[in-house]
């Protein structure tokens, strides 16, 4: 099955909860006193953040198709990280993970403080070494949901070439197919976030790292496609890219050193998240209505591209 296939289930409509229905449901198995719910704007499923008498959670209810094994997948890799400032699963007050509403897992989790980050407000070396700690709380998970074929993961950027016909596009998938995937394969593996960047990182009013959320791209590949990842959102608008990603490396690299081969192709890993982008982007865009920012996109992909020399 191609990756452009795997989209199918990306793009699957699925009818919306009732928040009457979620809120009956905290209330009765979570204990939740007069929880007030705000609808977040999310694709996969229905998130609401919720305000009750105790305070603020998240209340998360799955996607239709999302399977048993990779909410629990997502759960397993929330609890490897349960030191760093990332969500904690609240369980019911009979000491269940999740319930289930019309078919729907619903899981609460604990509220994080702050805002998105963004580009202008990323603190890169903090950034850098908040993602190593997180790769190396993920570095020793085993679980048999993770080799799932994800469209986003890195290492299958190749498998994109006979979804363009763009000569740019084609040109920078050939290079990563002789320059990179090999070295990937060699590459230490683990389990990954996957989705590292500004819009999934909090920060407080000071400025500092308040948290890291969405775990939803959570799969095992080379451990370095984090790293590409996060740098792939990372990009100046102007000037060359090599001090913001020495500064992110240099956290990084303080917890998690990279090998001299996978640090020789962090470049080439930014160009092909900037492929994906472009490339799965568009294709969602023709099945939702929903196009990105096509110039902005190609502005970021040629950027990328002077940078790998």
């Amino acid at each position: 099955m191609s990756l452009m296939a795997l989209l199918d289930d990306l793009v699957q409509p699925f009818e919306r909860v009732d928040p009457g229905a979620v809120a009956d449901l905290l209330r009765d198995t979570w204990g939740l006193a007069a929880p007030r719910l705000t609808l977040l704007d999310t694709e996969r499923d229905d998130t609401f953040r919720v305000d009750h008498a105790d305070g603020t959670v998240l209340a998360k209810v799955a996607h239709p198709l999302d399977s048993a094994e990779l909410l629990d997948l997502q759960d397993a890799a929330l609890a490897a990280a349960a030191a760093l400032p990332v969500p904690r699963l609240v369980p019911t007050r009979d000491g269940a993970a999740s319930r289930v509403l019309d078919g729907r897992v619903v899981r609460v989790l604990t509220w994080l403080p702050g805002s998105e980050a963004g580009v202008a407000r990323m603190p890169l070396r903090a950034g850098g070494e908040l993602l190593g700690r997180l790769s190396r709380a993920l570095a020793g998970l085993q679980h048999p949901g993770a080799d799932r074929v994800l469209p986003w993961d890195l290492a299958r950027v190749p498998e994109l070439a006979d979804a363009t016909t763009d000569a740019r596009l084609s040109a920078a998938i050939a290079r990563f197919a002789a320059e990179v995937s090999p070295v990937l394969a060699d590459a230490p593996r683990q389990i990954v976030h996957g989705d590292f960047h500004p819009g999934n990182v909090l920060v407080d009013d000071s400025g500092a790292i308040s948290g890291v959320v969405d775990f939803g791209d959570v799969s095992r590949t080379a451990r370095v496609c984090d790293v590409g990842v996060a740098l792939g959102y990372l990009i100046p608008d102007d000037g060359p890219g090599d001090a913001v990603r020495a500064e992110f490396l240099a956290g990084f690299e303080s917890v998690v050193p990279l090998t001299a081969e996978e640090r020789a192709i962090i470049p080439g890993l930014v160009v092909g998240r900037q492929v994906q982008r472009i490339v799965i982007n568009e294709e969602l865009g023709r099945r939702t209505g929903r196009l990105a920012s096509a110039p902005r996109l190609w502005r970021l992909f040629d950027r990328a591209t002077e940078d790998w020399a």
